[in-house]
């Protein structure tokens, strides 16, 4: 039986359906506009199935089978951080197509990882009752991925961000900036191995703030590009090489 939701999905994806055949016999299905239609009418047949599927999230109380068995009677999937962290990949996304196509690379990289996570955390929210059960069920399958993953990913950040960081500062501040960077990290380090019991929110939230300021460091030294005696560097070895000459050693 179709609901309220689902007559108005289908209605929709029949007239689209409808206008992409006579806009294609007329167009030869060679126009720009067929291709819009027919990905229009994909989109509202999926909508329409959607809605069918979920009974417009209305559940009968005299159902005892539609309680048990549909998605709307589902609990809720819990809160998620990757919404957010999809987010800030499309930032990234759009940064690195200013900048550098490196952080373009990057931002589609946790952009994929960042769905893939949203995912599988839908699903396992969904899977059973158990709160601690479903929790397991994600970790047993994400773990073995995530952590040997996210300690390259965390070590490549820091190590790129700080070598843009390192090339673009001033030779006199750019040591004062490593040491500090390094104080912090070992700050840090010794205030989790004091404090074991401390909640993994705070220690996940410190470190995501730690390479949050790294990317932006990163980010903003790369669009400032090397520091001048680095620049005239390269281009003396450029033009040397070019003109068949070859630096002696030691000079």
């Amino acid at each position: 039986m179709f609901s309220t939701g689902s007559k108005l999905f289908v209605g929709l994806a029949g007239l689209t359906t409808a206008a992409f055949a006579i806009y294609g016999i007329t167009q030869n299905f060679g126009a720009l506009g067929s291709l819009g239609l027919f990905f229009l009418m994909v989109a509202l047949m999926g909508l329409a199935t959607a809605v069918i599927f979920t009974r417009d999230g209305d559940i009968s109380a005299m159902d005892t089978a539609a309680v048990q068995t549909a998605s709307s009677g589902s609990q809720p999937v819990g809160d998620s951080m990757w919404p957010f962290v999809a987010a800030v990949s499309a930032v990234l996304l759009i940064v690195g197509l200013v900048t550098d196509k490196r952080y373009f690379v990057a931002g589609l990289g946790i952009l994929v990882v960042a769905i893939v996570e949203w995912m599988v955390r839908a699903w396992a929210d969904r899977s059973s009752a158990d709160t601690a059960f479903n929790q397991g069920i994600r970790s047993r399958i994400m773990h073995p991925l995530e952590l040997p993953l996210a300690g390259l990913a965390g070590l490549a950040v820091v190590i790129y961000g700080f070598s843009r960081m390192m090339v673009a500062a001033d030779k006199n501040i750019g040591p004062v900036i490593l040491g500090v960077g390094a104080a912090l990290v070992l700050g840090f380090g010794v205030s989790f191995s004091k404090k074991p019991n401390m909640r993994r929110g705070l220690a996940a939230g410190i470190c995501a703030l730690g390479g949050a300021a790294v990317i932006a460091g990163g980010i903003a030294s790369a669009s400032v590009g090397q520091r001048h005696e680095l620049t005239e560097a390269r281009e003396e070895d450029h033009f040397g090489s070019r003109n068949g000459e070859r630096p002696c050693e030691g000079e």
